[in-house]
């Protein structure tokens, strides 16, 4: 259990922050959903007969861009367990409903920015609220690779 929060404390401090705002917004957002799943989780002992684990994509931390490793072997991806495979899976959906959630937010935000041309950093804060915005879009295509898997499947094995 240790190594999979240690997982999501490396998970939820990760990303691209070239704004503050970018900055306070994935790091809230990756934060609430850990935390919610984390709780979740714990209210559900893994031990308490067949558990399934919610495996998300790691981050590729060479990039530093925050992206997802969809190719990475399964063995390497967050591990989140769940007492059984109706839980794991309202979790699952929790996940990309919040990742969802949180790109209409940049939309939002976007449309706001593009609203208030008397701003004197017009342009530059158009340019960060889209990059935002598409940022949070790659996020929600790319939720949709959690899935939920049983602890004894092969390709959880290094």
């Amino acid at each position: 259990m240790k190594r999979k929060f240690d997982n999501f404390l490396k998970l939820s401090m990760m990303g691209p922050h070239k704004t503050p705002f970018l900055h306070n917004f994935c790091e809230t957002v990756t934060r609430l959903i850990i935390l919610t799943l984390l709780i979740l989780s714990s209210l559900s002992p893994a031990w308490a007969g067949q558990w399934w684990y919610l495996i998300v994509p790691p981050y590729v931390n060479q990039k530093k861009d925050g992206s997802l490793y969809t190719n990475a072997n399964l063995s390497e991806w967050v591990e989140i367990p769940f007492e059984s495979l109706k839980e794991c899976e309202s979790n699952r959906e929790i996940f990309i409903k919040s990742r969802r959630d949180a790109s209409e937010e940049a939309k939002q935000e976007w449309h706001k920015a593009s609203r208030d041309k008397s701003s004197p950093d017009y342009q530059e804060r158009l340019k960060d609220r889209a990059e935002i915005w598409e940022r949070a879009k790659e996020y929600v295509k790319k939720s949709y690779f959690a899935r939920c898997i049983a602890p004894d499947d092969p390709r959880l094995k290094p």
